[in-house]
């Protein structure tokens, strides 16, 4: 106030006890109001509410940071699929974006973490869909299952192209963030594809049947009486019959066998970042929890607080003015008891109810 006194406003009584309890929560909303309504005038309230609106102007801004990261990635991932592939990609500004994702990652980096992860799999997925739609149609003949195992490996490229072109602008968020759960967006990619993809019990079931077909695909002489051209639909390569199927042939069993030796090898290093991630979540559960609980208990106590100033404001309004200051010095001193955890039959020795007890421990 003008006269250096305490602000009487409630919004401002209760900010008072809340600070003798040891927290700053806030549990008063919605109390920093006049009588009459309008907005309390003290220069307490009129920081908190501008405190408030820088909040709310900083929050409209990561949304739009965000937003903007989001669409960025989502770009990447779709003009690297196989269908798109020869089509120019569009040229984003990996400064800015990397600027974007440091600000957001100073915010909460879990948070980016997992929204990013979304999107990855949301592209995941839509592969999945694309590649198990060519499987469930059939494949009868050698050249079909030739085109379908380079179809899956030009599928797990444009993935991993895709996250080295996004990885570009997630330094910050790897480096402080994702390094603690021995993650690069390179390798949760790569998870992503085996988890989903890979590990997929029907395609699992099927790839010693699409193998034996490709084996097959030698004897027939590279296809030449089904697809002389050749062409995979997937993008997988080219091939004209003849001497450069067979020559292709090997070169494609080369690269589905170590893209299986690369899955084992991932799903290995996956199993330790999990254990990791699960660890860092139940930390994080914990701590939300205990700040749940205090804040419940600073709201009951305020309530309480609140009960016992009209009961105050009855007696006094019934009693003369000798009582009336006995009263007021009564319920001060008891209510200093009660936030510091004394028993005010005693006065001397702590009370032992749970209340007082959680009191104390909050305090500590």
């Amino acid at each position: 106030m003008p006269d250096g006194a305490p602000c009487t406003c409630d919004a401002c009584k209760q900010r008072r006890y809340v600070t003798q309890r040891g927290s700053t929560a806030a549990v008063w909303e919605g109390l920093c109001t006049m009588p009459d309504g309008a907005p309390c005038t003290c220069d307490a309230c009129k920081q908190r509410r501008q405190v408030e609106a820088q909040q709310e102007a900083e929050g409209r801004a990561l949304q739009q940071c965000w937003a903007e990261v989001r669409q960025a990635v989502r770009c990447v991932y779709r003009e690297t699929t196989v269908e798109k592939q020869r089509i120019s990609s569009t040229k984003s500004d990996t400064p800015k974006l990397a600027e974007m994702v440091t600000r957001l990652a100073s915010r909460d980096p879990h948070q980016l973490y997992q929204r990013l992860e979304s999107q990855a799999r949301e592209f995941v997925i839509e592969m999945k869909v694309r590649l198990f739609k060519k499987l469930s149609v059939g494949l009868k003949t050698p050249q079909q299952a030739r085109q379908f195992i380079a179809y899956l490996l030009d599928e797990f490229d444009s993935l991993c192209s895709a996250s080295t072109q996004v990885a570009a602008v997630l330094n910050e968020l790897e480096k402080n963030h994702l390094q603690s759960f021995n993650l690069t967006w390179d390798r949760l990619n790569r998870h992503l594809f085996q988890s989903i993809i890979y590990s997929d019990p029907l395609l699992q079931n099927s790839l010693p049947m699409i193998i034996r077909q490709m084996s097959r695909y030698v004897g027939s002489g590279g296809g030449q009486s089904s697809g002389s051209s050749g062409q995979s639909n997937g993008g997988g390569g080219q091939s004209n019959g003849g001497g450069e199927g067979l020559t292709y042939y090997p070169t494609l069993v080369h690269r589905y066998l170590k893209l299986d030796e690369e899955m084992m090898l991932v799903c290995k290093v996956w199993n330790y970042s999990q254990k990791l991630l699960e660890q860092f979540m139940q930390e994080e559960v914990g701590t939300e929890s205990v700040m749940r609980v205090k804040q419940k208990m600073l709201k009951e106590d305020w309530e309480f607080f609140k009960t016992q100033q009209k009961l105050l404001k009855k007696l006094i309004k019934n009693s003369d003015a000798a009582s009336q200051k006995q009263i007021e010095n009564t319920f001060r001193e008891t209510m200093q008891e009660i936030l510091s955890g004394t028993n005010p039959a005693t006065s001397a020795e702590p009370c032992h109810c749970v209340k007082c007890q959680n009191t104390r421990s909050g305090l500590q």
